[in-house]
């Protein structure tokens, strides 16, 4: 489990310094594995203005930039992006800088006859996003530019450190942000500033397919909510952003980024269906009562959203639409109903699955996630609707969508029980 240091003090008050800190956590069962300092990220990393571009003499895709980073010299940096331009701040990696996830040295180089001074960057190329569409354009995502020259450590959220903790099978509470802060209060005496979840049980009751519930599980909980009219084109909620950057998240969407945000944050996980996508895949509207949990067959094959084909087999549990496989319960959601940035109307789904259930199917498949990793050690059910929730409301208030009643199922001693 990798925990933010920053993250954290936005949950629980503390002064201890990170080494202290860790000798504390491991001291009450959460071993410290390592410590990252993600500022060296961006050591030798500036802000940057470009003043002047120019073609390229020798090379019809390069240009050479004339780029203002506070030194009495303009530096002169060639550079291929295609979005570069004059008129706006950019990051500049000066000669000397380390840029880690690409293990280079930036030196002073000769591209194609023509001096380089540094590099102009991309967030790809300094580690914070998985793709690369370009160089960073900083007017394109913040309002207040910093002063040029400085440190790109507070613009980049790099200003942080990163706590990896072993965490056992008997302390689940610590595969969440929120769960950490509660052992941080405990042990430092300080004081929590936890999100506020809404345990208010107004949900309505729906049944869902389920072939067999000796096979399920007992105490088991399957809930989904129905959103529509979501804007998902945007770009992500910047402080989401920044705190899955940190965790090493990749970003995909904001629909799905709120639910890794959420599952990070309250260590529930949850998961994105595109309504449009299922009804596709049935042939008319998707229904509450269309969703269904049940075993695999033998050698049926399922598409998941890392694009790779698992085969089933009777000890996995899949959850279906009208009985199409659509997820590996517990474990990953289908490629035939991913969220994308098309996506307008969703189905949220937040479950609690027992972890004998998660265990064997991860293990048939050779496939562990994030998701995974939690429900084996163990989901507590008394906040899932309560998580679905405020998920659901962050949806709403930044992606404009509509809320329908959470429709929920609670499968306890094999019996399906109306909660009201």
């Amino acid at each position: 489990m990798k925990v933010s240091v920053s993250w954290l003090k936005d949950l629980v008050e503390f002064n201890n310094d990170i080494d202290e800190l860790s000798e504390k956590l491991s001291m009450t069962g959460f071993e410290v594995e390592s410590l990252e300092d993600l500022s060296e990220q961006a050591k030798n990393v500036v802000i940057g203005f470009v003043e002047e571009i120019t073609p390229h003499p020798n090379a019809e895709k390069l240009k050479v930039c004339s780029v203002d980073v506070g030194l009495p010299k303009k530096l002169s940096i060639v550079c291929g992006a295609p979005n570069v331009r004059a008129g706006f701040h950019v990051l500049v990696a000066k000669v000397g800088a380390y840029l880690s996830s690409k293990s280079l040295k930036i030196k002073l180089s000769n591209l194609r006859g023509v001096e380089s001074e540094g590099m102009i960057c991309s967030l790809e190329e300094l580690g914070i996003e998985s793709s690369n569409e370009g160089i960073e354009i900083l007017e394109e995502n913040e309002a207040n530019i910093p002063p040029i020259g400085t440190n790109a450590v507070d613009y980049l959220c790099l200003n942080d450190t990163i706590i990896e903790l072993a965490i056992t099978a008997n302390r689940p509470d610590g595969m969440s942000m929120v769960g950490i802060a509660r052992e941080i209060s405990t042990i430092t005496n300080s004081k929590l500033t936890l999100p506020s979840l809404n345990y208010n049980e107004d949900f309505n009751i729906f049944e869902p397919k389920i072939s067999d519930k000796e096979t399920i599980g007992v105490d088991c909980i399957y809930s989904i909510t129905y959103i529509d009219n979501i804007d998902n084109t945007g770009k992500t909620n910047k402080t989401i952003f920044d705190k899955l950057s940190s965790l090493k998240q990749n970003c995909i969407n904001p629909v799905v980024d709120i639910t890794n945000y959420l599952m990070l944050e309250q260590g529930q996980p949850l998961h994105a269906f595109d309504a449009d996508l299922l009804d596709n895949i049935i042939g008319r509207k998707v229904i509450p009562n269309d969703f269904g949990i049940r075993n695999g067959k033998e050698g049926e094959l399922f598409v998941a959203l890392d694009k790779k084909e698992y085969k089933i087999n009777p000890t996995i549990k899949l959850i279906t639409c009208d009985d199409v496989p659509i997820a590996i319960a517990g474990i990953i959601g289908g490629n035939n109903s991913s969220v994308s940035d098309k996506t307008t109307r969703i189905w949220l789904e937040a479950a609690v699955f027992t972890p004998t259930s998660i265990r064997n199917s991860s293990r048939e498949l050779g496939l562990r996630t994030d998701a995974s990793s939690r429900y084996e050690k163990g989901i507590s059910s008394n906040m899932t609707t309560a998580v679905s929730k405020r998920a659901s409301e962050l949806i709403s208030v930044q992606l404009g969508g509509i809320i329908y009643p959470l429709m929920l199922i609670l499968i306890t001693r094999k019996k399906v029980l109306v909660l009201i």
